[in-house]
């Protein structure tokens, strides 16, 4: 079994997915795995497909998707971006993000450095973290959890951002600047319960 980096995709309907072989699994074009089975969801036999969860290949997770799918369809969002508080030491290896007080994505940095790492800072009692808790961690980074209504999807694939290669640094961030509804999903949302996220970014992260 080879590494793959690419996205692991679940379209919710029921408890029904849709199997991925694993040259469909590309390492370095994100979004590239996802337009190969496309088809996938464009089919007539998917036509109930409603949304369709996107998980990075190099993460660990334990954590309701449904929960996160529920919370997705209640706002009526577009994208729903699964979302931690981070803090200065780590936050330059995520897409991070401004939210609303709607929880609505204003404003997306993919793994910023310097001046524009700190033009990300945030109040991140927003999350339901205590001021001390706040303090400590002043940046709302991207888990690499996403929601997408399949109508959006294919849109963005097809026709609205069909040379982009990537979710976090190209595809999310145009789609919030052009009003689609981006939406993160927070602990205040209580949708955070029996959640487990590890980045594994190299041998350190994962032992």
């Amino acid at each position: 079994m080879r590494s793959c980096e690419a996205f692991l995709i679940i379209p919710i309907r029921s408890t029904q997915y849709v199997p991925i072989h694993p040259s469909d699994c590309l390492p370095i074009q994100k979004t590239d795995s996802i337009s190969k089975i496309l088809r996938l969801f464009e089919d007539i036999k998917n036509k109930d497909v409603q949304d369709i969860v996107i998980l990075s290949g190099d993460h660990l997770y334990r954590m309701d998707y449904m929960a996160f799918v529920d919370r997705h369809r209640e706002v009526d969002a577009d994208i729903t971006i699964g979302c931690l508080p981070m803090d200065d030491e780590r936050a330059s290896d995520f897409g991070l993000m401004k939210i609303d007080d709607t929880g609505r994505i204003i404003e997306f940095a993919e793994k910023p450095e310097g001046d524009a790492l700190k033009a990300m800072q945030v109040d991140t009692t927003v999350l339901g973290l205590d001021a001390e808790a706040a303090a400590a961690n002043p940046y709302i980074a991207s888990m690499g959890i996403y929601v997408f209504k399949k109508t959006a999807l294919v849109s963005f694939l097809n026709s609205e951002y069909p040379q982009d290669n990537d979710f976090g640094g190209e595809i999310i961030p145009k789609a919030a600047q052009d009003g689609y509804k981006v939406q993160v999903r927070t602990p205040r949302h209580k949708i955070m319960l029996a959640l487990y996220c590890l980045f594994v970014t190299s041998v350190s992260s994962f032992s």
